[in-house]
């Protein structure tokens, strides 16, 4: 979501929502489809500017404000790396939790395993006597 210091017109509003990347716009603020973000993030990865992507995507960088693109990437960047950072968080502690099972599962049949023997030694002992 892209918000302005300068407000939009009623017209730039109605301009700006014609096009198909646009989800809502009020006054203030603008909101750009999930899917025009992806195609966004993707094109920056292949080397394009904002301002090119935007152009491309039918926005008039008049209408729109020339600096809402790089705002925009900027944000939509650090979006997706702070969730991946998250992510990779979240792996980690479901890793450890893993080997701890893990662990605690190999233990619990090393102990089954070692009352099995005692017991049969413990039957042994008992007809031996």
């Amino acid at each position: 979501m892209a918000k302005r210091q300068i407000q939009f017109t009623q017209e730039q509003i109605s301009i700006l929502f014609k096009n198909p990347n646009v989800e809502s716009i009020n006054s203030n603020t603008i909101k750009f489809t999930s899917e025009f973000k992806e195609l966004v993030l993707k094109k920056d990865s292949e080397g394009f500017t904002a301002s090119q992507i935007f152009k491309e995507a039918g926005f008039d960088l008049k209408v729109l404000g020339k600096n809402i693109p790089t705002t925009c990437l900027r944000n939509w960047r650090y979006k997706v790396r702070h969730l991946n950072k998250n992510n990779n968080k979240y792996l980690a502690k479901e890793i450890k939790k893993n080997n701890a099972l893990k662990s605690i599962l190999e233990e619990n049949r090393y102990l089954k395993a070692e009352n099995e023997f005692l017991k049969k030694l413990q039957a042994l002992q008992e007809l031996a006597e």
